[in-house]
């Protein structure tokens, strides 16, 4: 065993790269169990986790969770592998199942879809003991996975549920506060629940008492469109708020009018983004749907045909697409709902 000194400056050289929701959040919490003083970027997309790790000349292991696969990720992946470098991919999009041909087979990786990441994350490291941060994320990201069940029988689902909706409003509060994302997976970490800590308590209340989740609604429900099986928001280059709830609040309201399809498109001079949702039949019910429409697939294949980029689970996808094929995604989208 070498000297604290040594072991301490192995596991800064760790780099934990995921995204920043409520997936996101406990698998830095699993990572930094096993890393404890691994430096950790909440990143949106692939793109910009290829641009930290180019950046990053210093980290001899990388962990790259919930990212989905791209080419150029892969690329970089790639190289990072061939300087020498530990890379640890671990997912659960099917978009990186159908890329995994591209990866350098020095690459160590975990693909399961059907669960959520940071159940990926606790079956690669272990880490029996947070077996609750898993369940949490698979509770926000509707899969259905052992963790979640072994956890639902220890605790229950109103807990369970309970504690997830405190993550999930805590970390919108303030989307952009990476310090906070950081700061609370320090202490999931530990073993915390997220009701046992208390500025995630704080948040989650302020959201309470400031109505921000039922303003969110109320903003939805009176700028939405309904075609068919698809509810649609469509905003221009100005968006108004939607405090943060975004995609969560259109698929609510979408769910209120029976529809099977939420969409959220936000229109950026030639550039269109757009956020898509599959829906449960109810929030409450967390097992994986498998539709005939899988919206990741749908997305990969429009853009790679029209232009742009996008992709996902079969449940929820985004990407960006040309101005000039809006309409016709929102006729296709239309006809497979």
């Amino acid at each position: 065993m070498g000297s604290p000194r040594e072991t301490w400056r192995d596991e800064r050289r760790v780099h934990v790269l995921t995204r920043g929701n409520v997936d996101g959040i406990t698998s830095a919490a699993l990572a930094l169990a096993r890393y404890p003083d691994a430096r950790v970027s909440f990143v949106t997309n692939a793109g910009l986790a290829s641009q930290a790790m180019r950046r990053d000349l210093s980290s001899r292991t990388f962990l790259l969770i919930d990212l989905g696969l791209t080419p150029p990720l892969a690329k970089t992946l790639g190289r990072k592998a061939a300087a020498g470098a530990q890379v640890v991919l671990l997912d659960h999009h099917d978009q990186t199942l159908r890329n995994e041909a591209l990866l350098d087979p020095a690459v160590a990786r975990l693909i399961v879809p059907g669960i959520s990441a940071a159940a990926v994350t606790r079956r690669w490291l272990g880490l029996e003991r947070l077996t609750h941060l898993s369940a949490i994320a698979d509770v926000v990201e509707y899969c259905a996975s052992d963790d979640l069940e072994r956890v639902r029988v220890e605790v229950g689902d109103r807990r369970l549920h309970r504690e997830a909706e405190m993550l999930d409003f805590a970390w919108r509060f303030d989307v952009p506060d990476d310090r906070f994302r950081t700061q609370v997976a320090r202490r999931l970490a530990d073993g915390a629940w997220p009701s046992e800590i208390p500025e995630v308590r704080r948040r989650y209340f302020a959201i309470l008492n400031e109505r921000r989740w039922e303003r969110a609604l109320e903003r939805v429900r009176a700028r939405i469109q309904v075609t068919g099986n698809v509810a649609l928001l469509s905003f221009p280059r100005r968006k108004p708020s939607l405090f943060g709830f975004g995609s969560r609040a259109v698929a609510a309201v979408a769910r209120e009018r029976g529809c099977r399809v939420a969409l959220l498109v936000h229109r950026r001079a030639d550039i269109v983004s757009v956020s898509a949702r599959l829906l449960a039949p109810c929030p409450e019910v967390p097992e994986r749907i498998r539709p005939e429409l899988d919206l990741g697939r749908f997305l990969h294949e429009f853009t790679a045909y029209h232009g742009g980029s996008g992709g996902g689970h079969p449940e929820s996808a985004g990407g960006k697409i040309p101005h000039r094929a809006l309409g016709t995604f929102l006729k296709e989208i239309e006809v497979f709902a």
